[in-house]
């Protein structure tokens, strides 16, 4: 027997040469390989349907060449010296990775022993590896499409994959750009993805400027909200309908720019000059009047209301006032003060002067106390819904806050329960308004005992903030029970096991515990006639602390504005204070003369003794605040611009101590377990952790086993 190939060219040249056998064998498609031939073994038959089966064994199938991957389309270069205008937003998925595998960037082959490390370093698989190879190739493809010559750190947001690593790795190869002003927090190192500004066209004058979602330009928006008398079609361009000026020449805030920066010649042109970024100053306002000292409403003669409240007039039902009607009236048409109340809108003005509040808030609040005053009169106190109705009426002339901290610093205000119900006790009314009625009613039971407020049950008080926590996170269990059941009365074990299975780690945790919580208080209660979680137990899970790398931590206060920000960095890094203690600290707590911080926590005081970068920041994070608010009121050590001088003396936000760290790509429970993990390395002592960082003795314990693991009697997972 032969066996013969159709692309064989010497046979198919002569094949009487070769018929010497009695039967021939002619394979279509190439031959075989003849370092196969002899080995290659002949199958069985196979039972299979013959669509089944391939038509050709892999080694008489055609041979395809290797392609390029290299495709043009995908962030082509751009010519050396090119210049853009902005970055836009890309999706920088692995198919396009892909697509450009066999491009080498300038650069990549610094990264890729990096990548070997990294991955070599935490145990990372191979499919990781090859990905993230293909991410940092990408990313330096986006790079030179830009003209950059270092990567950009919020191109690194766009990409669909590893966004941290392959930030992490760039930056120990130097090819990304780390300067402050171009640091941005990544979509992994924030709570909440914050959107890239891109360049956009406002919607009115045309002036591109760099935004997320926003359709006009500040400028724009305070034209809208000054007082303006025509909506319609420009004067000089035709366009519209838009906001005109009410100089006599109806133009749109394009054009008054175009006429302010060129000249009145240029006014009988239609065309409009493009501008980037702001207009000209001219264009600032629509009359061209520079920014007045905060004062209150003139003394004018307009009319007094005839329709003032009546001190002595007994109220027979309470009545809630609808503000829409007038609160889109212009100034000449609202009644006038009477003595009294020009009186307390002098006092606001001169308020907002001593505190330096900014113009336009300031103008908002008092035009908002003398358009409440002219309607009710200052002989009664004003209630607080009226305020924020009309505030609600039209958002863009008046604003509540300010004038209702003012009336009620002067005790006349009538406040609102409705409006000053915990916001957290809110979104739990919202959450619980969501479900079926069963479900909501048990679970009202739930809240009550949480609070303290149960018949049967003697538990700690817990706050709206823990119980709005809890709920949010069974929120998904309950709607899964609430398409098939109407009360928790009906949920069985095994409905419990099936919430707990379908989650892994510290999340089936939560969802075990909570769960827990929820139906031993319902069953104290009485409300339901048995607990479903009895029994079911779930083993606790031990993390060891991470360590941050000293190289994202080095320079980390130098490269940081403003002394809030320092101050905040140093207590967090030197200190390891956690966020709840930093919104806490008092300005009393701190005593720079003995150079210590008392920190209060819920039962035990802590006292933090200042180091001399510590004590220096301090300093001139109080000289700061000096500065900027001297008048303020504020009890507590930080403050803001929304706290200083808040008539309740709230603290800081929970958000501001992190967006310093997010900044840098950081979270403030990062630095703070680095921190910890960093001195029990140097000291196995658990009790020199309690004092120096005022922390409990299983927290220290976690810390010194994770820093010697050597020591314990069993190793850490």
């Amino acid at each position: 027997m032969a066996l013969r190939a159709e692309a064989d060219g010497e046979w198919l040249a002569n094949p009487s040469l070769a018929r010497s056998r009695q039967l021939s064998l002619i394979v279509s498609g190439p031959g075989m390989p003849q370092r196969l031939a002899a080995a290659q073994r002949l199958r069985k038959p196979s039972l299979r349907k013959a669509s089944q089966t391939r038509d050709r064994a892999k080694w008489c199938q055609p041979r395809r060449e290797p392609t390029e991957r290299d495709d043009p389309r995908i962030c082509p270069p751009a010519p050396p010296g090119q210049l853009t205008l902005f970055s836009p937003r890309r999706d920088l998925r692995l198919a396009m990775a892909r697509r450009i595998l066999h491009r080498l960037p300038e650069g990549y082959d610094k990264a890729l022993p990096l990548v070997h490390a990294y991955a070599a370093e935490r145990r990372y698989s191979r499919p990781w590896k090859s990905q993230c190879q293909m991410m940092i190739q990408l990313a330096l493809a986006v790079r030179d499409a830009d003209g950059r010559d270092l990567v950009a750190v919020e191109s690194l947001e766009d990409l669909q994959y590893y966004s941290r690593q392959v930030r992490e790795i760039l930056q120990h190869a130097g090819l990304l750009d780390v300067s402050p002003a171009h640091a941005r927090p990544l979509a992994g190192s924030a709570p909440a993805r914050r959107l890239t500004p891109v360049g956009r066209s406002c919607a009115d004058c045309l002036t591109w400027f760099p935004a997320a979602t926003a359709v006009y330009c500040r400028g724009c928006l305070k034209w809208r909200r000054t007082k303006i008398h025509i909506v319609g079609a420009c004067g000089r361009c035709g366009r519209g309908p838009l906001p005109l000026s009410d100089d006599g020449h109806s133009r749109c805030r394009a054009c008054t720019a175009h006429v302010a920066a060129f000249g009145e010649r240029h006014d009988g042109e239609a065309t409009i000059q493009l501008w980037l970024g702001v207009l000209p100053r001219g264009a600032a306002q629509p009359n061209h009047q520079a920014p007045e000292e905060i004062s209150s409403a003139p003394h004018d003669t307009r009319s007094i209301s005839e329709h003032l409240v009546d001190p002595d007039q007994v109220e027979l039902f309470p009545v809630r006032r609808d503000w829409s009607a007038v609160a889109h009236w212009p100034v000449e048409q609202m009644p006038g003060l009477t003595p009294a109340a020009q009186l307390l809108a002098d006092e606001l003005a001169a308020r907002a002067r001593e505190q330096s509040w900014s113009t336009y808030p300031a103008r908002k609040a008092i035009h908002t106390l003398s358009t409440v005053l002219g309607w009710t009169g200052a002989d009664v106190p004003v209630h607080e819904s009226d305020i924020v109705a009309l505030m609600t009426a039209d958002s863009a002339r008046y604003s509540a806050r300010r004038a209702c901290q003012f009336l009620e610093s002067r005790g006349l205000l009538v406040p609102d329960p409705e409006l000053r119900r915990d916001v957290h006790e809110q979104a739990i009314t919202a959450m619980l308004e969501r479900l079926p009625q069963g479900f909501a009613t048990e679970l009202a039971v739930w809240v009550e005992v949480e609070r303290g407020h149960g018949h049967r049950s003697r538990r700690r008080k817990r706050s709206f903030c823990s119980i709005r926590r809890y709920l949010s996170e069974i929120m998904p269990v309950l709607r899964e029970w609430a398409e098939r059941v109407e009360s928790l009365k009906q949920i069985t074990t095994d409905d419990v096991k099936a919430a707990i299975a379908a989650r892994k780690g510290n999340a089936a945790r939560s969802i075990h515990i909570e769960l827990r919580n929820v139906f031993r208080a319902l069953r104290h209660e009485r409300v339901i006639f048995r607990d479903p979680t009895r029994g079911l137990t779930f083993p606790a899970i031990s993390t060891v602390p991470a360590v941050v790398g000293s190289d994202r931590l080095r320079g980390l206060i130098d490269h940081t504005d403003g002394a809030f920000a320092r101050l905040v960095i140093a207590l967090v890094a030197v200190h390891a204070l956690p966020t709840c203690d930093l919104r806490r600290l008092l300005l009393d707590d701190l005593d720079l003369a003995r150079g210590r911080l008392i920190v209060r926590r819920p039962g035990r005081v802590h006292t933090v003794w200042l180091d001399t970068l510590t004590h220096q920041l301090a300093g001139q994070w109080l000289a700061e605040r000096h500065r900027r608010w001297p008048a303020s009121t504020n009890p507590h050590l930080l403050i803001n611009q929304q706290t200083a001088f808040h008539t309740q003396h709230p603290p800081i936000g929970v958000s501001m101590p992190q967006r310093v760290f997010a900044t840098h790509g950081l979270a403030v429970g990062q630095v703070r377990q680095d921190r910890i993990l960093d001195e029990a390395h140097h000291s196995a002592d658990p009790l020199h952790l309690m004092r120096l960082f005022g922390i409990s003795d299983s927290t220290a314990m976690r810390y010194v086993t994770a820093a010697h693991p050597e020591r314990t009697s069993a190793l850490p997972r």
